[in-house]
């Protein structure tokens, strides 16, 4: 995949998440979210304090009780309240209660009357709505026109209820004819000098309700309280308020039916169970006078959040790690600015809405990241499964980042492996039974390698290379590389005898050992990718087992490796060598065993073979040959000590010049 079509997939993911945040935010699911994202708000912002300037009357269950009559009462009772609220001062006082039908005569005039005499009566009308199959028809019911005059306010007292039932916003207006709560804050006003904000003078549309707590938040006293507040009230407690009349029982009554003005509200979530139709509308009326209901986002508002969500969604684009703590963070401070603004501005930002993608994109964010995490672990599985143990595998399956598959340096030692006397067998071989065999020695030879938690890294005709230490560290990397060297060495004998008749019995392995810093990496075309190791020191791991042949050893490592090994090994220092085109020289040391194997005689050759080398870099030739030759009494296949006898004797007939240091002269066939 190209980095473009990368980027494309990306862009395409943004794109989605976006559409499909819209298109589930407009749903009927995202609806009703969205109304229970509104009701939390106010349950986590709590009560605050009410509009001092108004108050309701509410006509009650202890009313009903000090009364002793059912409803409606009588309206010369209703007159008798409007007289008494307006002596103790009220300069408002709507009726949230419709008087569309006559009474009785008496009681009628007595009402009109009354409410003709003050100008800061406030009747109520409603909205009759006919929905039927083949039209939609609304009608105003008016109050009898004896309780209307010029100086009396008409508002509508209808609720808009949202799809859940609650009542969370009102109209202000219904074409020409207000709503209850706009009468009645704007006569309030009048009464003062004052006007009602053109803000909510000219709307038409609904208005969001900011509820002030728990039902009764308002101040509200029983009817027969007010009708006698001087026995029941403190002194001047009607003065200057907006004065709202209406059912409010606290029992709860079939909220589907018809006559009930009781509604299902943001604190219902809590269990308060419902409110009162007029404490909706004298709280409307409080927000109206203080300006303090809930708006909508702003234009510019709408466009900052928009600019935030895309930025947002650029994050995809970022490192998965980065991203996913911004779209943390993100969505912490937009949480956070959400529940400020409706707390301090009394600004509703549409959670859902704006939320939804900043909550999308963290569930579909880490995807991208998942696949290539996906599509990295099947690489690592269709890579090294072959060439590694399982248990490497699984240690690399639980943490691909420990793989590195660009290039990088790494600490490690690279074991080089060659079939000596396989040419001369296979020359005499038909192709089927040579790659036969040829497999079932390196199969051998590469299940040792991955018994020691070490990579098959190529086969080379019927050579091996393998590494420690690469692809996944590994502080003990030169001593898994020689424990496998040696156990090769140890088994081939049984190897060859498996089947004599197969088996060449002179059939030697060759292996050289060389640890240090490489460059490890993919390396490979569009089509083909191979992991390996590069550099000096891999380079030397392979002329160190070309050296065997010529010191007549089994196993050669390199200086850095025995120093990372230390003295878990026998090891011997063989020659000093310095490699054509080369200026510096290497020291070449002889792997023989683990040192718990040891013996006596082991020990013993050792210290005379060093001995005689030591005679011979001091020139001492006659006796350096004396030296290995009792060496190689004792073993006679003991190859190193073969060619400083033949070195001996040459320098014994020719002596080096004087500027010899006893390092030799490699020359590697090209």
């Amino acid at each position: 995949m190209t980095k473009y079509s990368a980027l494309f997939i990306k862009g395409a993911i943004l794109l989605a998440i976006f559409i499909l945040s819209v298109l589930f935010a407009c749903s009927p699911w995202g609806k009703h979210l969205e109304l229970l994202c509104y009701d939390t708000l106010f349950i986590v912002r709590g009560p605050k304090p009410p509009s001092r300037q108004v108050v309701v009357v509410a006509i009650d269950e202890a009313s009903f009780g000090v009364f002793k009559q059912r409803w409606p009462w009588p309206r010369r009772r209703h007159a008798e309240l409007l007289e008494t609220l307006f002596r103790e001062g009220a300069r408002v006082v709507a009726i949230d209660a419709l008087f569309a039908e006559p009474s009785g005569p008496e009681d009628d005039q007595i009402l009109s009357r009354t409410v003709r005499s003050h100008s800061g009566v406030v009747m109520a009308a409603a909205l009759e709505l006919v929905d039927a199959p083949a039209y939609f028809q609304g009608t105003v019911v008016y109050p009898l026109p004896s309780l209307i005059s010029d100086s009396t306010h008409v508002g509508i007292i209808n609720l808009p209820l949202d799809s859940d039932g609650f009542v969370r916003k009102a109209f202000l207006s219904y074409g020409a004819v207000p709503s209850i709560s706009l009468a009645a804050a704007k006569a309030f006003l009048l009464s003062k000098g004052k006007n009602l904000s053109h803000e909510y003078e000219s709307a038409n549309d609904e208005i969001m309700v900011n509820y002030a707590g728990p039902p009764r938040s308002i101040s509200t006293v029983s009817y027969y309280q007010a009708l006698d507040p001087d026995r029941y009230l403190p002194k001047g407690f009607f003065r200057d308020k907006l004065v709202f009349i209406g059912l409010s029982l606290l029992t709860t009554p079939e909220v589907d039916t018809p006559v009930s003005d009781h509604f299902f509200f943001p604190y219902s979530r809590k269990g308060v169970n419902v409110i009162s139709g007029v404490e909706i509308q004298a709280t409307l009326a409080g927000n109206l006078l203080a300006g303090s209901p809930i708006r909508p986002l702003s234009r510019p508002l709408i466009w900052a959040c928009f600019i935030w969500i895309a930025g947002f969604m650029s994050l995809v684009f970022c490192r998965p790690a980065f991203a996913i703590t911004a779209t943390g963070c993100m969505t912490g401070v937009a949480l956070l600015m959400i529940y400020y603004l409706f707390l301090s501005r009394n600004v509703y930002v549409p959670p859902v809405f704006f939320m939804l993608p900043l909550l999308g994109g963290c569930v579909v964010l880490p995807f991208p990241h998942l696949l290539k995490m996906r599509k990295d672990r099947k690489y690592i599985r269709d890579t090294f499964s072959k060439y590694v143990s399982p248990k490497v595998v699984e240690k690399l399956l639980e943490d691909p980042n420990q793989v590195r598959l660009g290039g990088h340096m790494v600490n490690a030692s690279v074991l080089y492996l060659d079939i000596a006397g396989f040419s001369r067998m296979a020359a005499n071989m038909p192709p089927d039974r040579l790659v036969t065999e040829l497999s079932r020695y390196l199969g051998h030879f590469t299940e040792t390698i991955l018994k020691w938690d070490g990579m098959v890294d190529k086969y080379v005709g019927d050579a091996i290379m393998a590494i420690w230490g690469a692809p996944l560290p590994q502080a003990d990397h030169a001593v898994r590389a020689c424990r496998a060297a040696l156990e090769m060495r140890r088994n081939l004998d049984a190897f060859l005898l498996e089947d004599p008749k197969r088996t060449n019995p002179e059939m030697d392995i060759r292996i050289g050992i060389n640890s240090g810093d490489m460059l490890a990496g993919n390396v490979g075309g569009k089509h083909f990718l191979n992991y390996t190791v590069h550099g000096d020191a891999t380079n030397f791991a392979v002329r160190l087992e070309a050296l065997n042949k010529q010191y007549g050893t089994h196993i050669l490592i390199g200086r850095e490796t025995v120093e990372q090994i230390g003295d878990e090994f026998v090891v011997r220092e063989i020659d000093r060598i310095r490699m054509d085109g080369s200026v510096s020289n290497a020291t070449l040391y002889e792997l023989i065993g683990v040192s718990s194997d040891a013996d006596e005689e082991m020990q013993r050759r050792i210290r005379m073979f060093e001995t005689a080398k030591c005679q011979y870099l001091d020139r001492e030739f006659e006796a350096a040959s004396d030296g290995f030759s009792r060496v190689l009494s004792r073993d006679d296949t003991d190859g190193p000590s073969h060619v400083y006898l033949e070195r001996c004797l040459r320098y014994q007939q020719t002596p080096p010049p004087d500027n010899w240091d006893g390092v030799t002269d490699i020359r590697i066939k090209k």
